[in-house]
C-alpha cells in the first residue's frame, strides 16, 4: 500500500513537473512571436518579457516544489546535480563571455545557454546518484 501511495506521489510530480516544462515552452514561444515582429509599443514588448519571466518563474517554483516533495536522500542528490550545473553553467558564461570580448566568437544565444545548463543538470544528477548510491 505504501509503495502505491509513493508512486501515485511520483507519477503526481511527474505530471506538474512536464505541465510546468510546457508552460515555460509555450510562454517563451509566445513572447518569443511577439517580439519578433518589432511591435512599437512598450507595453506590448513589456507583456511579452513579462510573460516570458512568468512562465520561467513558474518553472522554477515547479522544480522547487517537485525537490522538496522528495525524501532527505533524493534531495541531496538534486542538490548537489543544481550546485554542480550552476557552477558548470557559470564557468561557460564567463569563457563565453571572455571569448567575445576577445573577439574569438560571435553571439552565443540565450538557448545555447539554457541547453547547456539543462544537460549539465541532467548529467550532474546521474552522477550524483552513482556517486551516492
Amino acid at each position: 500500500m505504501s509503495s502505491s501511495k509513493e508512486q501515485d506521489g511520483a507519477l503526481r510530480t511527474l505530471k506538474r513537473t512536464a505541465i510546468v516544462v510546457l508552460a515555460w515552452g509555450v510562454s517563451y514561444v509566445l513572447a518569443l512571436q511577439i517580439l519578433k515582429h518589432h511591435p512599437v509599443s512598450a507595453w506590448v514588448r513589456g507583456g511579452a518579457v513579462a510573460l516570458a519571466l512568468c512562465g520561467f518563474l513558474l518553472w522554477l517554483a515547479g522544480c522547487a516544489k517537485a525537490i522538496r516533495a522528495e525524501n532527505e536522500f533524493s534531495r541531496q542528490i538534486h542538490l548537489v546535480a543544481l550546485s554542480s550545473a550552476f557552477g558548470a553553467t557559470a564557468i561557460f558564461v564567463f569563457v563565453c563571455d571572455m571569448l567575445q570580448r576577445a573577439h574569438f566568437i560571435e553571439y552565443v544565444s540565450l538557448l545555447t545557454i539554457f541547453v547547456l545548463m539543462m544537460g549539465a543538470w541532467l548529467l550532474a544528477v546521474v552522477l550524483a546518484s552513482l556517486y551516492y548510491r
